[in-house]
């Protein structure tokens, strides 16, 4: 995945440490993550949807 490296390591300090474990989150989630805010989430957005395919759940989900 190409992304800002602070980007990658918030995700990372949260757990999410692959694609496939980013999915499991919704948008709401990803908001929680600290020093991930709304444009950093909205950069990951639309890396996954141009690159992947992929779009986020809307809500919030229980795995966080």
């Amino acid at each position: 995945m190409q992304s800002r490296k602070w980007e990658m390591n918030a995700l990372r300090r949260s757990g999410i440490n692959s694609l496939k474990e980013l999915v499991l989150y919704s948008r709401c989630d990803l908001l929680r993550v600290r020093n991930l805010g709304k444009k950093g989430r909205a950069e990951l957005e639309a890396l996954l949807l141009d690159k992947y395919g992929v779009t986020l759940r809307e809500g919030v989900t229980e795995n966080t």
